[in-house]
């Protein structure tokens, strides 16, 4: 049978004619010696992208899917089709039933459609990774009629929200509306709309989903896999066991925690925040714990008085969820480890009363290095029992608890960045940029973590509604191939808030509903870019699946400053924090030291390859709280520079060397302050 189809398709290709004829019988077309070219004046095409071969006919399209079979011949020939698979005929109805050979003659279901019949190692689509993003990739293509591999690491889906036990979920709102529609929405009705929920109902969601769609298959516990790449290309993906088996794809999805396959493939990336050279500092990793026996009513007590003894007003408590008691854990609570912080506590209510905590700040793990991450889990389980000792002293409704388990995974908020097509920066998320290429929407506080015993964390700022553009989940160099997650093509400044699950969900739906397009219009996800009937079909389906994207809308500035390149640099480079209300304080007045301090802050950020110890000497003695003035700030400036600098005339010395030629319109005085614009101004001036 495979010799006759070959020979089949060798005739249709070469013009090797022979003579068939055609009859219809119970509802099959069979097709005996006559000229096939002439009987149906077919056109073949051979699509080099999926190997498949077009036979089209006017209004009807047959595809001929060959298997691939990788080969190594003496004559260098190391690609072999083989294996005809199926033929989908475009016509009115479907008719069950396969093409099939009788005594050399080809059966074909008349005006049958079909979808393409794959060998059983061929998906339309891989989705490697069965994080929450992931889940939702899988499903939302398989939902649109594609055989879909989902590969995942863990015994079952669910992740972060699972395995992490992480339990509150990172909710994006603008007024009332829920920004994150579409298949989060489902999991966020299935837990009953509470932004706290039981793992166990969430696990059980995710594996429903996955079982409610026969064409997703399912396999999970996959510890070693690796992509097969072919001319820049990505084929399919191998997983590594007692026997290797390759499965292909004609679209490949990283939903990987790290982004693992796009690092195997050689595409480029950078680790934590080193796209604004900042090295070797990771975000602080969290083992969230179970406790049992907390009284629930005398924890809403402990908040209410937890408020009345510190003022701190961003805190509370609902029937799931408590955010409260950051001012007792930071500055009262003394850890075994030096290398562990307590934060303020975020607790999630499970359906049999327990609590999850997610609060113990482990420093400096590398989220790639195994060996760190299990030891991280180790110190984390022994630190939990002494955080536990230390809140029996400060709230009364943890009289009676007791430890009853820690997460299976840590929480990891970073580990690589792969770099797209496009990366997202912070100042377009507090912007509000709607992307005319918008494929999610967010509005989460955009929240740095501690990276040093030395530092807290801080909110660069809260946007009111985001986009994120779909350029920014096409990987660079290697087609077919889409990353979402926290790992895909967002600065690190900006995936402070990104990289929370709900948009990760959405924008996982959306790169499931690019791939059925890019397939069905035989385009790479690249081709896509920059082409607007394509993108508005994706939003499109996207919106009409249930998923939710603003309306274009005009971008705010940030802050009110005229200084505004020199701002949002230094704000891109994670440096100018507006906390929760967005006050930049660009109108109060800097101090010397603040001044000083900034400058040797931005050097390394911007590349600025200096010995930091040298240059601070130089300006000891300006290492005060005094207000900054224009004499003071060019004296600062001018011993930096290397000059010598020239007493009280300094400011004029300053502006002659064009230190001050970024100002517009300040009254330059000696005297005369400087406030916190005008020093990011002579800051950018000056190292740029």
């Amino acid at each position: 049978m495979k010799k006759f189809l070959i020979s089949l398709i060798t005739m249709m290709l070469f013009g090797i004619t022979c003579s068939y004829a055609t009859y219809e019988m119970d509802n099959l077309k069979y097709v005996s010696q006559q000229t096939a070219n002439e009987m149906w004046d077919i056109e073949t095409i051979i699509n080099e992208r999926t190997g498949i071969i077009e036979l089209k006919h006017e209004d009807k399209m047959i595809y001929m899917q060959l298997g691939r079979q990788i080969v190594k011949q003496q004559n260098e020939m190391n690609r072999l089709f083989m294996n005809i698979e199926g033929y989908l005929f475009k016509g009115d109805k479907n008719i069950e039933g396969y093409p099939f050979i009788l005594d050399d003659t080809l059966y074909l279901p008349a005006n049958a459609i079909y979808d393409f019949v794959h060998e059983e190692n061929e998906y339309d689509i891989i989705v490697v990774g069965c994080e929450p993003e992931g889940v939702a990739a899988a499903v939302s293509s398989a939902r649109m009629g594609a055989k879909v591999l989902l590969i995942g690491q863990e015994e079952t889906p669910g992740g972060l929200l699972v395995h992490g036990m992480l339990n509150t979920l990172d909710m994006n709102r603008q007024g009332d509306t829920l920004l994150t529609q579409g298949i989060f929405e489902e999991f966020f009705d299935y837990i009953g709309r509470t932004e706290s929920f039981d793992v166990n109902k969430a696990e059980k969601f995710f594996l429903e989903l996955i079982n409610s769609e026969s064409n997703l298959t399912y396999i999970p516990n996959i510890k070693d896999f690796t992509p097969v790449v072919e001319e820049k290309v990505i084929k399919g993906v191998e997983i590594k066991g007692m026997t290797n088996q390759i499965y292909y794809a004609q679209i490949v999805i990283d939903a990987t925690k790290d982004g693992d396959i796009c690092a195997l493939a050689g595409i480029p990336y950078y680790k934590g925040m080193e796209d604004i050279n900042v090295h070797d500092t990771y975000m602080a990793v969290t083992l969230v714990f179970k406790l049992a026996g907390v009284d629930w009513e005398e924890l809403g007590q402990d908040v209410l008085r937890y408020q009345q003894e510190t003022g701190d007003m961003n805190s509370g408590i609902n029937d799931s969820s408590v955010w409260a008691f950051g001012k007792w854990c930071y500055a009262n609570y003394t850890p075994l480890d030096p290398n562990m912080k307590l934060r303020g506590l975020n607790i999630g209510r499970q359906d049999d009363g327990t609590i999850l905590i997610n609060a113990l700040q482990i420093l400096g793990v590398d989220g790639l290095n195994k060996e760190a991450v299990e030891d991280a889990e180790k110190r984390g389980a022994r630190e939990i029992e002494n955080i536990l000792a230390y809140l029996k002293t400060k709230l009364n409704s943890f009289a009676n608890a007791q430890i009853a388990g820690v997460a299976d995974e840590l929480y990891i908020r970073e580990t690589r960045h792969i770099k797209g097509e496009y990366t997202v920066q912070v100042s377009e998320l507090l912007e509000g940029i709607v992307y005319e290429d918008a494929i999610a929407a967010g509005s989460y506080p955009v929240d740095i973590q501690t990276t040093s015993v030395n530092d807290s964390g801080y909110v660069i700022g809260v946007p009111d509604c985001y986009t994120i553009p779909y350029r920014s989940i096409v990987p660079l160099e290697i087609d077919n191939l889409y990353i979402v997650g926290k790992a895909a093509s967002y600065s690190s400044v900006a995936a402070g808030s990104i990289r929370v699950v709900p948009v990760g969900m959405v924008v996982g739906e959306t790169a499931g509903i690019a791939s059925i397009y890019a397939i069905k219009n035989n385009v790479t996800p690249r081709n896509i870019i920059g082409q607007s009937d394509a993108i508005n079909a994706i939003q499109k389906t996207m919106i009409e699946k249930g998923g939710y994207l603003p309306q274009a809308q005009k971008t705010e500035k940030i802050c009110n400053t005229k200084y505004y390149e020199a701002f949002t640099k230094l704000l891109n480079l994670g440096l100018l924090p507006g906390g929760y209300s967005n006050d930049f304080g660009e109108n109060k007045v800097i101090a010397q030291n603040s001044f000083i301090n900034l400058i040797f802050r931005v050097m390394p950020r911007m590349g600025i390859d200096k010995d930091v110890d040298k240059l601070r000497e130089k300006v000891q003695d300006y290492f005060t709280s005094d207000e900054l003035t224009y004499q003071k700030a060019a004296e600062i400036l001018l011993k930096l520079d290397g000059k010598k600098v020239k007493g009280e005339k300094a400011h004029e010395q300053a502006f002659k060397a064009g230190l001050y030629s970024g100002l517009k319109g300040e009254r330059i005085i000696a005297d005369n302050t400087i406030t916190n614009e005008v020093a990011w101004q002579l800051i950018y001036d000056f190292l740029k």
